[in-house]
């Protein structure tokens, strides 16, 4: 993975292609983290791995978040 990020949107729909009419009916929720393995601003293609398996997908940018590890 390029980058971990974590999603901030309460749904952040995943879509088939980097275009806003390849909306797909899956999505992940809030505090999901996701695998970022490429970037075409502003959607990042990602792989989320959830309870029923891998999802390999496009997501748009704003709705997720840099996640940071923290500082102890």
């Amino acid at each position: 993975w390029l980058e971990l990020r974590r999603i901030t949107s309460t749904r952040a729909y995943f879509y088939s292609a980097p275009d806003a009419t390849k909306v797909l009916k899956s999505f992940v929720v809030s505090g999901d983290i996701v695998g970022v393995v490429g970037r075409k601003d502003p959607w990042r293609e990602i792989e989320y791995r959830g309870e029923k398996g891998a999802t390999r997908a496009f997501i748009n940018m704003g709705d997720t978040a840099v996640l940071t590890p923290v500082q102890n």
